[in-house]
């Protein structure tokens, strides 16, 4: 008879002989369990010595078989007394998952087979193999297939590129294989690619990605079919060109300078337009059908022609293929990518361009007021010269509109002009609003498309196909 509580249940131990109505027995006259036989324990009310259980399965869950075949609250052995990585006491000793021994373990995928041993951390089992990856040139077996850098050619012959003479493959740091750039292997010679028309960095690409030159191509530069200067342009005409802003103006190129006006077409014989009004005759400054072709020449270093109509500098720039520039693109130009009131900043700051309210009042060298640029490579767009763009003044249309002031300081009034009275508050105001990067629809900034100053010059744009 097996009880629990004060509930007794029928039972036999297998191979035993029981008699009917009662458990296990072994004899009658136990008062306390060492009176029963191994297996036994004592049951009070009939003094006889029975037993639960065999097993730790034959007891209900939560319990326990003890040494005397008596079910009791507790661990359960199980996994047959011996720890493993289950989250289970097995040996009931109050430890769980305790001294579980390091195993054996691989994994694999489709690149191979991986190796490892396996342990038990958080109650499961965590393999350290690496899981196989495609083989990468680094010295190790990624697809764990025994095997080390195989399939890139190490050590073989391979031809040189650009300044490079012919090498071995050998490991790059982005895991793939080079050619060395050394006979033998094993060092790169390669440097960093500069325009100067060699595949420096040995990649089989020449002058790629690199800073322009701001260089223009001259003498047999410009017919040579190479972009030598690296501003994405192939034998440009016209000096030295810029792309100002990418953003909105992609592909649109603008003189890096104020243009000077030369006898051919690649910059070279008699400048004009120095020192007086000597262009030729039949290169007139009204719209009259010239006889003579001189060209525009963005040069560094030299000073720019003045003495220029609309109609002049509309001539020049189309005879080396450009165009007079619009007046967003020569806005966007002057005040760069910050949306600037002047080419330096938001402030007025004297000196910085040569503009005749805060400079002396002479021409100087394109490009000599170096800080007078947005940081694009755009020179002398305030001061110097005044340069006509294409439009004409809306309210006025008989007149054209030329932005940044001059060299000289004069107060204007839709062409006529007279010397800054520095008494004359308005000469300032009118003076200083011509001379800033907000080349607008203003009687101050519209001159007659045949009138020439000497203080009047341009400068060219181009679109890039």
């Amino acid at each position: 008879m097996r009880r629990f509580g004060t509930i007794w249940f029928a039972t036999c131990w297998i191979g035993m002989t029981c008699p009917s109505g009662c458990s296990g027995s072994s004899g009658a006259g136990c008062k306390t369990d060492s009176d029963c036989p191994s297996g036994r324990y004592c049951a009070i009310a009939s003094s006889e010595c029975v037993f639960d259980c065999v097993y730790a399965t034959d007891c209900p869950s939560g319990y326990r078989c003890t040494g005397r075949g008596r079910c009791e609250p507790g661990c359960a052995i199980t996994h047959g007394g011996i720890e493993d990585c289950d989250g289970v006491d097995n040996d009931c000793d109050g430890s769980t998952d305790e001294d579980v021994q390091a195993r054996d373990c691989e994994k694999q995928n489709s690149y191979g087979t991986c190796r490892g041993r396996e342990a038990c951390l958080d109650h499961a089992w965590v393999c350290d193999a690496p899981v196989p990856a495609a083989e990468r040139c680094d010295g190790a077996d990624n697809d764990c297939d025994g095997q080390t850098d195989e399939g890139f050619n190490l050590g073989e012959p391979c031809p040189g590129q650009g300044v490079c003479p012919e090498g071995v493959f050998e490991c790059a740091p982005d895991g793939n294989a080079r050619c060395s750039t050394m006979p033998g292997g094993s060092h790169d010679r390669s440097s960093a690619e500069v325009c100067d028309g060699l595949d420096d960095d040995c990649d089989g690409a020449t002058d790629e990605e690199v800073a322009p030159t701001y260089l223009p191509e001259s003498g047999a530069e410009r017919d040579d079919g190479r972009d030598n200067n690296c501003d994405g342009l192939t034998d440009e005409r016209g000096g030295v060109l810029v792309r100002f802003n990418t953003t909105f103006f992609p592909t649109t190129y603008m003189t890096a300078y104020e243009i000077g006006v030369f006898e051919n077409p690649d910059c070279t014989g008699r400048q004009y337009g120095v020192d007086a009004d000597d262009y030729p005759a039949g290169w007139p400054a009204g719209p009259e059908n010239p006889s003579v072709t001189l060209y525009a020449c963005a040069l560094p270093g030299i000073f720019p022609s003045g003495y220029l109509s609309w109609y002049r500098a509309k001539r020049a720039c189309e005879a080396q293929g450009l165009r007079l520039c619009r007046q967003p693109e020569w806005n966007s130009a002057c005040q760069g990518y910050d949306a600037r009131l002047l080419p330096y900043g938001l402030e007025y700051r004297a000196g910085m361009c040569n503009e005749g309210w805060g400079s002396p009042g002479t021409l100087s060298h394109t490009g000599e007021f170096s800080e007078c640029t947005a940081g694009n490579h755009m020179f002398d767009m305030v001061g110097n010269m005044a340069e006509w763009v294409q439009e004409y003044y809306t309210d006025a249309p008989a007149y054209h509109l030329a932005g940044g002031a001059a060299y000289a300081c004069y107060a204007c009034d839709l062409g006529t002009c007279h010397a800054c009275d520095f008494l004359r508050p308005n000469d300032e105001d009118r003076f200083k609003d011509w001379g800033t990067c907000l080349l607008r629809g203003k009687d101050n900034m519209a001159f007659l498309p045949e009138q020439a100053e000497a203080w009047l010059g341009g400068r060219c744009c181009y679109d890039n196909p």
